[in-house]
Order: structure tokens, then sequence, then C-alpha cells
């Protein structure tokens, strides 16, 4: 269950460590999930820490790569 009280910052940090929790379930490195999501390491990199904002489309290619639903990804984070 989220908390409803989340602010948009600590929603980006929750998904962000939920998207590097996964990446490591799967043995990836940043690299390696990047190209699998066709995306720059750096930005992945930013949205792990929280440090950006995602677009859907950007939550697509992630969930994707991960061979998982968006609403599975975002799954007890937001």
């Amino acid at each position: 269950m989220t908390d409803q009280n989340q602010t948009p910052e600590q929603i980006l940090k929750a998904v962000g460590q939920r998207i590097r929790d996964l990446r490591l379930q799967h043995g990836w490195s940043q690299r390696t999930m990047a190209e699998k999501a066709v995306m720059n390491k750096g930005h992945l990199g930013d949205i792990e820490r929280g440090e950006r904002d995602l677009s859907i489309s950007t939550l697509e290619r992630i969930a994707t790569a991960l061979r998982m639903e968006v609403s599975a990804l975002l799954e007890g984070v937001a």
C-alpha cells in the first residue's frame, strides 16, 4: 500500500529504487538495462536515483525491457 501523502519527489525516488531493484534481480548492469530499454545509461542512472521525471513512454520502455507491465513495475510505489 502506498502512502497517499508522498511528495512527487518521494514517488520518483521510490519508482527509481524499484527499477534499480528489478534490474539487479535480473543481474543486469545499468549499461545492459539501458540498452534493453533503448535509452542512455546516464538517463537510467538519473531515474534510478529519483533525479529525473519519467514519461509514460519511458516507463513503457523500462517495463518492456524487464518483461513486465507498467502497472506491475509501479506496484507498491505509485
